[in-house]
């Protein structure tokens, strides 16, 4: 938004910058993570997160597991927003990296669509994919804020 006030014969310019949170990269922001205890497919709770929050949980470092387990209760399975096809990646596009990858990444015995990124109770030693239709609670980030930036 641009506006203009004359002052003393000189036109003074006000720019607005509006930035969304939800629009940013929570790379530059500490999300803050809140369990959904609604039992979901994995399409569904993205969506859900999506439309209520920012998206399903992204984990980048030890910070954001003790952020999401502080909120979680003991031994909950839960979806989370990783998800494998060619490659492993997040929902928000994000690259699963080096740093993150744990101990085992396990696939649900016997079922080679297990797609969906799924976590059990505290244990941060494994990443599990499940079928994307079982249906669990799930973990999302956001939520989603703005802020406003006036320049003269």
């Amino acid at each position: 938004m641009l506006r203009g006030w004359e002052a003393g014969g000189f036109l003074l310019k006000s720019i607005t910058i509006s930035l969304v949170f939800s629009t940013l990269s929570s790379r530059w922001f500490n999300p803050e993570y809140v369990f959904v205890n609604e039992r979901m497919n994995w399409s569904s709770a993205q969506r859900h997160c999506r439309q209520n929050f920012k998206d399903l949980a992204t984990v980048r470092n030890d910070t954001d597991w003790q952020k999401i387990y502080s909120v979680v209760p003991t031994n909950q399975y839960l979806w989370t927003g990783l998800y494998r096809d060619s490659n492993i990646s997040w929902s928000d596009g994000s690259n699963f990296s080096i740093f993150q990858t744990p101990l085992n990444v396990l696939l649900q015995p016997g079922v080679i669509s297990a797609r969906c990124g799924y976590q059990y109770g505290q244990n941060r030693n494994h990443w599990y994919f499940y079928p994307c239709e079982n249906r669990y609670p799930f973990i999302c980030y956001g939520p989603k804020g703005e802020f406003s930036i006036t320049f003269f």
